[in-house]
């Protein structure tokens, strides 16, 4: 099971990911990313910009307003999962995405 199957059984307003990101800052030019600095950060999935059921892409928006949304290829989050980096989170339980390989 991959992850879009996942998301897409469980309920996409059912899942968060915790995820590396980098906070933003306030410049008197504009808002930046600081660069060496990266928090793990609890998103929900979006499919404001890109569907689900493409599994190209997927737009994460953080919980903490510190933090700017991003859109991520799904492999790429999947990856990360596999890495321990990140973690899928389903209805405020951990969701071990080895096991279901």
């Amino acid at each position: 099971m991959n992850l879009k199957e996942v998301i897409m059984s469980s309920g996409i307003e059912n899942c968060t990911v915790s995820i590396p990101m980098q906070p933003i800052r306030k410049n008197i030019y504009k808002y930046m990313a600081i660069k060496d600095k990266f928090i793990r950060v609890p998103c929900k999935f979006s499919e404001e910009r890109y569907e689900l059921q493409n599994n190209y892409k997927i737009t994460l928006v953080p919980i903490n307003e510190e933090f700017n949304k991003e859109h991520m290829y799904i492999a790429d989050i999947e990856a990360l999962i596999r890495e321990n980096q990140a973690f899928l989170y389903i209805k405020n339980k951990r969701f071990n995405f080895m096991e279901s390989l």
